[in-house]
């Protein structure tokens, strides 16, 4: 097998390098679509461009959806607004710890006093 007879001028060259890196970016633009790689634990990185549009932040959970054994279709999940509440008064000390050392510290004084 022979290849064609090919004559390229460094801008061709360099033009085709810059489109062969940004293809990733170019896709995503342009056709909704990208090629990534599956690390060794299964894990792919949804690029960039993708994650914009879909609003997705880092954590967030998505669903994936094997469609036809042949695709992956990915559906951001939108946060549910009772897990994103729970715990908020978890950080630091909560109210109820507060108010027990609180009326600890009250009881001490009163007995302070008495004596």
């Amino acid at each position: 097998m022979s290849l064609p007879n090919m004559t390229c001028s460094l801008t061709t060259i360099a033009i085709l390098v810059i489109l062969l890196t940004n293809s990733c970016t170019f896709l995503v633009r342009y056709n909704k679509m990208a090629i990534v790689k599956t690390s060794p634990k299964g894990q792919i990185v949804i690029p960039k461009e993708i994650r914009r549009r879909l609003g997705l932040k880092a954590g967030q959970r998505v669903n994936l959806k094997l469609v036809d054994d042949q695709r992956i279709e990915i559906t951001a999940v939108p946060p549910d607004p009772v897990e994103a509440y729970c715990g908020i008064f978890r950080k630091g000390s909560s109210l109820t710890a507060a108010l027990l050392k609180e009326r600890r510290q009250e009881l001490i004084r009163e007995e302070n006093k008495r004596t």
